[in-house]
């Protein structure tokens, strides 16, 4: 076990490296826990069929290394995973001691360094980030550092770095854009890995990574058969930023997995509309989210299992922000000033495109944030809910309140 201090956040990105195993690095599952505050354990596992004869041909090593945090400097611990034994496969399991959680403030990663040895030869190394994350499930209520925690969520309108740091100053969890979450399941239901799939996922892997570094907690919609979706989340397992799974089952019906076979520490949610008749939940729901109606709420209540958390998501018009309107109003503060003091406003002139993004990122969310709150104070002694989600609707058929 090493100590060794560091400022910086990590640089390498969350993908495999060369060379290329002859099994999909979307089969390698983590899972984290229990976690303490005096440790913490993750375990991994390269769940392959049994015919391939994997478990008797490779073995898992490497290190956990950790915490790193983008907005703190941090004092590294390093530990080895130990090769053990599992049914699913080649398996190997470190314990971190004193481990710091992963929060919105203080976002700590730890980096699991792999190698999939296939006897005396390294047939591959790995890179995945895993966060601890403070997050407990008692009575249909979401407790997080041990305090009720109610999600919300909104779509931004784009996902660059300052409109990320926008969504986390509201408090806001990101909501990701369907072509990632198409990618994400497309690679869940890809069985090779050097398919155009896997590559296409990068993409959505590098934005989760981003939202773990800087703390911010993402929302994903999926859709799929039960066992691509399962096999989706376990790829993205161990990123702490992802809460919440939003699932569409389709395709041929299927026995879902058991619960122990889903990745424990998302999540999984089923959309349900505001209905006065019992809802059909599929037994791997966790939570549902119910579609709330704009005001004036409908006077009979939706029925709604009691079994299971509730969170609630209004589809609202484009949220009102004029981007090309913000950049007129920086450019033309800009020129103004240089008429009075050219030489003192070189930068500032030269800043002004970056000034009415960070305006225009700051109004979507601030936007959001009153489109949540506004939705909690509806549903106010009608339904008490662990989540507010708020979704746009295409600008030509919707209308904004």
């Amino acid at each position: 076990m090493s100590n060794m201090p560091s400022s910086s956040s990590p640089s390498e990105s969350h993908r495999t490296h060369a060379p290329q195993p002859p099994v999909s690095p979307s089969e390698l599952q983590i899972r984290i826990g229990p976690i303490t505050t005096t440790s913490a354990r993750v375990d991994v596992t390269l769940a392959v069929s049994p015919s391939t004869g994997a478990s008797a041909r490779y073995r898992v090593e490497g290190t956990l290394e950790g915490p790193f945090c983008r907005h703190s400097r941090t004092l590294q611990t390093r530990v080895n995973f130990r090769p053990c034994d599992s049914a699913e496969g080649p398996s190997a399991t470190a314990l971190m001691p004193d481990p710091c959680f992963w929060t919105p403030d203080l976002p700590h990663l730890y980096r699991a360094a792999l190698t999939l040895h296939e006897s005396d030869r390294v047939a591959a190394r790995f890179t995945r980030w895993v966060g601890f994350r403070p997050i407990e499930i008692v009575d249909r209520r979401i407790y997080f550092e041990g305090r009720n925690w109610v999600l919300r969520a909104a779509r931004p309108p784009s996902f660059d770095p300052e409109t990320l740091a926008s969504w986390r100053t509201a408090s806001l969890a990101v909501i990701l854009p369907s072509t990632h979450a198409a990618d994400i399941v497309a690679a869940g239901a890809s069985s090779s890995h050097s398919s155009h799939a896997e590559r296409d996922a990068s993409d959505a892997n590098t934005l989760l990574l981003e939202a773990s570094r800087e703390g911010i907690f993402c929302v994903v919609p999926l859709r799929g058969d039960t066992a691509t979706l399962a096999r989706a989340l376990w790829r993205l397992n161990g990123l702490p930023c992802l809460a919440l799974a939003i699932l569409e089952v389709e395709g041929p019906s299927a026995p879902p997995p058991a619960p122990e076979h889903w990745p424990p520490n998302i999540l999984r949610a089923q959309q349900a509309s505001w209905a006065p008749r019992p809802l059909g939940l599929s037994p791997w729901a966790q939570v549902v989210v119910c579609d709330v109606p704009s005001a004036p709420l409908p006077s009979e209540p939706p029925a709604l299992a009691l079994d299971r958390l509730l969170m609630a998501c209004r589809h609202i018009g484009p949220l009102d922000v004029d981007a090309a309107a913000a950049h007129r109003a920086t450019a033309a503060n800009g020129a103004a000033a240089a008429s009075q003091n050219q030489t003192a406003n070189q930068v500032s002139v030269a800043n002004q495109p970056q000034a009415a993004a960070d305006t225009q990122a700051a109004r979507h969310a601030q936007d959001a944030r009153r489109q949540c709150d506004r939705l909690q104070r509806d549903l106010a002694g009608r339904l008490d809910v662990c989540g507010l989600l708020i979704e746009e609707m295409p600008s030509e058929t919707g209308t904004r309140e």
